[in-house]
């Protein structure tokens, strides 16, 4: 697989991953209206602008990605970890949460950046 070739390559600590999810990440096919621009989820998944001449965003959430990273690449729970949580913290200048912290860490809402806030979990 090229995404375990490539976290191979690059390292695991230099490696961070992202999902640029939508509002439409978890809908299942169909067409929606998403502030205020109509979308179409595809049956593989993937969201539409309703000419499908090009995607508008992803409908992969961050535990779709973890799932990824853990069941087809075949990283364990700490690298995961890292890759989602622990880098992205370092990138933008945190600090990496405790093994407790990690812990408590729900795979649905690893956190975020709200109004320059970063957060983990729940958005305040």
């Amino acid at each position: 697989m090229l995404l375990r070739t490539i976290i191979r390559q690059v390292g695991i600590d230099r490696t961070i991953a992202v999902t640029d999810a939508t509002a439409a990440a978890g809908m299942g096919p169909g067409r929606y209206v998403l502030a205020g621009q109509e979308v179409v989820v595809g049956e593989e998944g993937a969201a539409w602008a309703p000419d499908r001449s090009h995607l508008v965003g992803s409908t992969a959430t961050m535990a779709d990605i973890r799932r990824v990273l853990s069941r087809a690449v075949g990283l364990g729970d700490t690298d995961v970890d890292r890759i989602t949580v622990e880098n992205p913290l370092l990138a933008i200048g945190g600090v990496a949460p405790s093994d407790r912290l990690r812990r408590s860490v729900s795979v649905r809402s690893i956190g975020g950046i709200d109004g320059g806030r970063v957060y983990i979990g729940r958005r305040p």
